[in-house]
C-alpha cells in the first residue's frame, strides 16, 4: 500500500530531522551560554526558525492523522488496491448484463445470447445473477474492508504514537532554547548594569 509507505517516509523525515535539530542544538547553547557572540546567536536564531518550521509541519501531519483516525470513512478511502478492485467489478459488472466478459469484451461465457434472440426471461435471469453476484462480492468486501480499516488503524495509532513524541521533543527543545534566551537575556542586563 502506497499510503504506508508515504506515512513511513514522512515520519521517519521527521524523526530524523528532529534529531539532527537535537544533536545540533544543545552543543550550540551550551557555547552560547559561555560565549554571547553575535555568530553564536545568529546560529541560535537560524535554529530556532528551522525549529519552528518543523514543529508546524510536524504538528500539521500530526493532526491530519489523528483525523484520520477519527473517521473509518477515510481510512477506507485509503485503500486504493480495495477501491480500485470495486471499481473494476461495478465496471465487468456492468457488462456482463450487456453480454460482455470481464476477460476482453467478448460474448460472456457464464450467460450466452442466442443469434437469434434471447427471450425476456434470460435477459431478466441473466441480470439477477449479476444483482447477486455482484452482493455477494459487496459483502465480502466489507468483511475485507472492516480487517483492512483496524490493520490501517492500528499502523496509524503507531505513527501517531511515533509523530506525537517528535511533536513533544521539539517542544522540549523549544523551552529549552526559550530558557537559555531568557539567561542570555538576564546575564546581558546584568553586565550592562554591573560592568565589572
Amino acid at each position: 500500500m502506497s499510503s504506508r509507505r508515504e506515512l513511513y517516509l514522512i515520519k521517519f523525515s521527521h524523526f530524523t530531522q528532529a534529531a539532527e535539530l537535537e544533536i545540533e542544538a544543545y552543543p550550540l547553547l551550551d557555547e552560547l551560554t559561555s560565549k554571547i557572540s553575535t555568530l553564536n546567536l545568529e546560529r541560535v536564531r537560524r535554529l530556532k526558525s528551522r525549529l519552528v518550521a518543523l514543529t508546524r509541519r510536524v504538528q500539521k501531519v500530526r493532526d491530519e492523522i489523528e483525523q484520520l483516525m477519527d473517521d473509518d470513512g477515510d481510512m477506507a478511502e485509503m485503500y486504493l488496491t480495495e477501491k480500485k478492485r470495486r471499481m473494476e467489478a461495478s465496471f465487468y459488472g456492468d457488462q456482463s448484463v450487456m453480454g460482455y466478459s470481464s476477460t476482453g469484451g467478448g460474448l460472456s461465457v457464464s450467460a450466452p445470447v442466442s443469434p437469434v434472440s434471447s427471450p425476456p426471461d434470460n435477459r431478466k435471469l441473466e441480470k439477477s445473477l449479476s444483482i447477486a453476484r455482484s452482493r455477494h462480492e459487496s459483502m465480502k468486501s466489507s468483511e475485507s474492508t472492516s480487517d483492512n480499516i483496524e490493520e490501517l488503524e492500528m499502523l496509524l495509532e503507531a505513527y501517531f504514537v511515533v509523530i506525537d513524541s517528535t511533536l513533544n521533543k521539539l517542544t522540549s527543545l523549544k523551552e529549552y532554547i526559550d530558557d537559555t534566551e531568557d539567561f542570555i537575556n538576564i546575564q546581558l542586563v546584568c553586565h550592562f548594569f554591573h560592568p565589572y
